[in-house]
């Protein structure tokens, strides 16, 4: 039997306990464990001994912008990485965001399946485990995507209000961009997969409010930029430092110039998960997953045209959703210093993957087609994923291990120097366990 029927029965006869349980129940026995027993990476070792004078750990304000990541590491964590509070906090914002992302592109029978396949293929990710690897992180991270969602949605809702509450839902909308851009910024557009969604799903919603729903994001997105960039300097200024922000800044022509060169590498390398060393069979695995999508997505665009030939709208609208949901990993990029990029910066690729598949499979449902198999290729997906979670989690655990015996080592050897008198020091380097390669 296929792997068509069994997701089909899942998709219709899953629950919110089922869905709820089964996603948790693969946290725990994959990420959660990998969460609470890491070790430290580089960022994590050097707020070991906490801030630096000044309060700003990595100096996340100043050099960085992420006035909002220091609140909560260095005043509500209180510069504590705190692993079980933060891996619970974390599963349940990624539980709240994959709900609102399932309510988003699927129908309500399959929205409990969805949400499931949401969240185990997003958690899951080779790109999301490196960016949960970042000790003080692991709350802020699944946050700054949540609010970055909730920006785009209070800019739908503004769609189905007149013009005075228009306003208060984009200056709210605007507000949380701000504040995902005060966490990290490379999150702030993943929400327009929201707005892509709404393209793709025809039969939700019509093309003006689309065109109103594309006019208020881009202005509460800019609105949201600015308000970003004043509360940055505002926070910078009341620590009596300079804020520099070095890591995100307008590329020049030339720069920009490199970047299309070399974007559509960048982007095969991205979906396919080259970003992180990963065995070639999962990239052959990621690049089925992501290449079938594309096939289905052009084939509800054929199928739309076929029946009405004169809903031409809507299968440009289907094209343009597909495409932006494609290139949304390289907005962001445009605006990175240099043509590198870290994976963690689109650790959220797996959330929209698995949103198009289910935007995809109920515009054909809607046409009178049966689609039983385009869950099941995200399910295999979604397993795969958690099944390699295991090992890596396992991997960076006994990582962590051994750096913690090795600079106790070092300790050991530093305490017998004549003249050391106990001080936080720091060693740049690195070390290789081919073993856990």
């Amino acid at each position: 039997m296929s792997i068509a029927r069994p997701a089909h029965i899942l998709s219709t006869r899953f629950r919110w306990p089922h869905a709820i349980s089964a996603s948790l129940l693969i946290y725990a026995l994959t990420t959660a464990p990998g969460l609470i027993r890491d070790g430290r990476n580089p960022d994590d070792w050097r707020q070991v001994h906490g801030a630096p004078e000044g309060g700003m750990p990595l100096n996340w304000t100043t050099e960085e912008g992420r006035w909002a990541m220091e609140v909560l590491y260095v005043h509500v964590l209180q510069e504590r990485f705190l692993p079980v509070l933060q891996t619970g906090l974390a599963a349940g914002v990624f539980l709240l965001l994959s709900w609102i992302l399932a309510r988003q592109s699927g129908d309500r029978d399959t929205r409990p399946f969805a949400t499931f396949l949401i969240f185990t293929l997003g958690v899951h990710h080779i790109y999301m485990i490196n960016a949960l690897t970042f000790s003080s992180h692991v709350f802020a991270f699944p946050l700054a995507l949540l609010l970055s969602v909730a920006g785009f949605k209070c800019f739908e809702r503004g769609i189905l209000h007149a013009f005075g509450a228009r306003v208060i839902w984009l200056l709210i909308g605007a507000q949380c961009i701000a504040l995902c851009a005060a966490l990290y910024q490379p999150f702030v557009p993943f929400g327009a997969v929201i707005l892509f969604v709404s393209m793709i799903r025809t039969d939700r919603y019509k093309t003006t409010d689309v065109g109103t729903f594309i006019l208020l994001s881009a202005i509460g997105s800019c609105l949201g930029l600015l308000v970003y960039f004043a509360q940055a300097h505002l926070a910078a200024q009341l620590h009596d430092h300079v804020p520099t922000t070095n890591r995100i800044a307008m590329p020049s022509l030339h720069e920009l110039q490199g970047k299309l060169e070399t974007a559509l590498q960048l982007l095969g390398q991205i979906w396919r998960g080259s970003l992180q060393r990963i065995p070639w069979e999962i990239k052959t695995l990621n690049s089925a997953y992501i290449g079938i999508g594309f096939l289905l997505g052009v084939g509800l665009s054929i199928s739309v045209l076929v029946r009405n030939p004169h809903n031409w709208v809507n299968v440009l609208r289907i094209l343009t959703g597909m495409t932006g949901i494609l290139l949304l990993p390289l907005l962001i990029w445009f605006s990175y210093v240099g043509q590198w990029i870290p994976s963690r910066a689109v650790a959220y690729v797996g959330l929209p993957a698995t949103v198009f598949y289910l935007a995809v499979g109920a515009g054909i449902r809607v046409q009178g087609l049966k689609s039983p198999a385009i869950l099941g290729l995200p399910l295999i997906v979604a397993l795969t994923y958690a099944v390699m979670a295991r090992f890596v989690w396992y991997d960076q655990s006994e990582m962590g291990g051994r750096d913690e015996a090795l600079a106790e080592q070092i300790m050991t050897r530093l305490s017998d120097l004549e003249g050391y008198d106990g001080a936080p020091f720091r060693i740049v380097g690195h070390t290789d366990y081919p073993d856990l390669d």
